[in-house]
This record gives C-alpha cells, sequence and structure tokens, in this order.
C-alpha cells in the first residue's frame, strides 16, 4: 500500500521515469511540487546514485488561524495563509478587519507572541489585526495597542513597565514614546 502523500508528491513532481539521472529536471520538479500545494513550506529534490530522485518536502507548520472575510485561515510562522482552518483550531485565533490582513501584519502577531514572557502570553486575548495592518490584543484588562514587528523586546520591556499601573490602554507603536490612558 502506498502512502497517499508521497503518492501526491511523485505526481506533482512529474518527474519523467526512463530519463537518465543526470538529465532530471531536480529544479523543476521542486517548482512544480511548491506551486501545487500552498502547505508546502520549501522542497528539495536531489539524486541519490545510481538511479534515485529524493523529494524532500518541509510542511508549513500553522501557529495562528486568522478570522478574515472569507472564513477562518491557518497561517504559518512566516505570515503565510496557507489553507482553511478547522472548525476548532488548535492554534490562537486573530480577528481581522482586512479581507485578507498582509504577511507583515500576521508576521507582526507572531512576534508579539513570540516576544512576550510566558506570564503575559497566558493573558493573551482578542488578538486583533487593522485595515492598516496595525496589531492590537488584551492583556487581562489592558488593551495594547503593539503596532507593527519592529522592536518587539522593547515593546515588551515597556509593556511590563506600565501594566502595573493597571491602564486601559497601553499603545507601543512607537515604544520610545509610549502613551497610556
Amino acid at each position: 500500500m502506498s502512502d497517499p502523500v508521497a503518492t501526491q508528491v511523485r505526481d506533482q513532481a512529474a518527474i519523467p521515469l526512463g530519463v537518465p539521472l543526470a538529465r532530471a529536471d531536480l529544479a523543476g520538479a521542486g517548482r512544480r511540487v511548491v506551486s501545487s500545494s500552498t502547505a508546502v513550506e520549501s522542497v528539495t529534490v536531489s539524486r541519490r546514485w545510481p538511479t534515485t530522485v529524493v523529494v524532500e518536502v518541509v510542511p508549513r507548520v500553522p501557529v495562528l488561524a486568522v478570522r478574515t472575510a472569507s472564513g477562518l485561515r491557518l497561517v504559518d510562522a512566516r505570515g503565510v495563509i496557507y489553507a482553511d482552518a478547522p472548525a476548532k483550531p488548535t492554534v490562537p485565533v486573530v480577528q481581522s478587519s482586512a479581507a485578507e490582513p498582509s504577511s507583515e501584519s500576521l508576521r507582526a502577531v507572531v512576534t508579539m507572541a513570540a516576544a512576550l514572557p510566558e506570564g503575559l502570553r497566558k493573558q493573551l486575548a482578542d488578538v486583533r489585526v487593522a485595515d492598516d495592518g496595525q496589531v492590537s490584543c488584551q492583556l487581562g484588562a489592558t488593551r495594547v495597542i503593539w503596532g507593527d514587528e519592529t522592536q518587539p523586546q522593547l515593546k515588551v520591556k515597556v509593556i511590563q513597565a506600565l501594566l502595573p499601573k493597571k491602564p486601559a490602554t497601553i499603545n507601543v507603536v512607537s515604544p520610545t514614546t509610549p502613551a497610556t490612558s
């Protein structure tokens, strides 16, 4: 019995049988596999002499799901939306007011979540991406306006310094000049 994923990759690579191994178009096979599946992050195609072509596929790994006008979609660590998400995803769900948020704004969410220490990450709720790509979230009772993916460590330090004052909002879009209300 054949592995269905291996069969699918073999079909997508479309390496013709009977062609001498030295003449096999490895780059073309890799491009065909990547272009035929959004769930594939990268492909390495190599020769194993004397008769074998090896195709190694790295699948995308979901780190977020984003709720857009077109439904719930999975997002990888690079901010790439690549597949429909299950009804109850096992990854955090981000709300988006954009029809499809940019990779940059989704990377900002990934960067923010990774930069937050575990204690704050556990409080992370109501993550949103606005039409302009700006990221915000709820940390306990405080709304945090994060902005983009720049200066995440400084943003976290500012948030940690300001959270004990229990402001309603902390704006760290420009972390060197934060604002609270």
